[in-house]
């Protein structure tokens, strides 16, 4: 009986370690109408190896720290207000992480994706990866093209 509860426990407990959504606003849960939703391109194939992923994660919006309590440190979504938000973004897979920054207009209602690209043909060593934000529906970037698009510091 004692090891079945444990089990079950174990299992909620690792269901539990996803990170949550982040709202970067003040005061209560607003509807979808009057925010915009913003998510990153992540591979998503390796539950348990999760550094195998290419993955975004956003550690801050506007100089608010999203750091939550989850298996993974920092959210891959985060709500705004609308209006022109900095996103502090960590780029990794494996042992190679970069840091960049992203200056994103929003409005209302839209939902938007940070992406990713880097050439294959680079050597780990001289990686570099390219970010920028498009809206999800149009699938036109809001940052620029991933060569241009607007770093906003960082060593990404």
């Amino acid at each position: 009986m004692r090891l079945s509860l444990l089990v079950g426990l174990l299992v909620l407990s690792g269901c539990a370690t996803a990170p949550a959504d982040f709202h970067a606003y003040d005061g209560t849960r607003r509807v979808s109408a009057e925010t915009a939703r913003i998510t990153t391109d992540s591979q998503l194939d390796h539950e348990v190896l999760i550094g195998l992923d290419d993955r975004i994660y956003i550690t801050a919006v506007n100089g608010r720290d999203t750091e939550g309590n989850a298996r993974e440190k920092y959210p891959r979504t985060v709500y705004v207000l609308p209006g022109t938000h900095t996103l502090d973004l960590v780029w990794g897979n494996g042992f190679i992480v970069g840091h960049g920054c992203l200056e994103i207009p929003t409005e209302a209602g839209r939902s938007y994706i940070v992406r990713q690209y880097y050439p294959d043909k680079q050597s780990v060593r001289d990686r570099k990866v390219y970010l920028w934000a498009e809206d999800q529906d149009s699938k036109q970037s809001v940052t620029g093209t991933a060569k241009d698009a607007s770093l906003c510091g960082g060593d990404g």
